[in-house]
């Protein structure tokens, strides 16, 4: 007859708890640094949002006169409830309208980045709550 090794269901309990313990501490760690950036990014968006931000996009497309000759111009196109809008600039572009369109492309992606880490940031709540006894 063979002898078996006897289990410490102890010392098997106390390597779980430890494990479960680490785990949390690495969650609550990566919880902390994600509320970080998520508050840094928003304190960006909002000093880029105070310099002024313009929706939409600019157009370099021609017109014709009564001639038929062709002249290009540039137009500011928006949206507004799904309706594509525009306004006549001119054949210069003011660097100021085309900043702004830049800055709205910057807050963005800092907007689809804050999306990402809460969407990581609720798959680790999800995870924390699964660890709980």
């Amino acid at each position: 007859m063979e002898k078996r090794a006897k289990i410490n269901y102890q010392e098997i309990g106390k390597r779980i708890l430890k494990y479960v313990e680490q785990e949390i501490q690495r969650i609550v760690k990566e919880l902390e640094k994600i509320d970080e950036e998520i508050e840094e990014l928003e304190k960006q968006i909002k000093e880029i949002e105070e310099q002024g931000v313009l929706q939409g996009w600019i157009e370099w497309k021609w017109v014709k006169n009564k001639v038929g000759k062709k002249y290009w111009y540039y137009y500011y196109r928006y949206r507004v409830n799904g309706k594509c809008k525009s306004v006549y600039i001119g054949k210069f572009v003011n660097p100021e309208i085309s900043q702004a369109i830049s800055r709205n492309r910057i807050v963005k992606a800092l907007r689809r980045r804050i999306k990402i880490l809460q969407e990581e940031r609720a798959r680790l709540l999800a995870e924390l709550e699964r660890l709980r006894p």
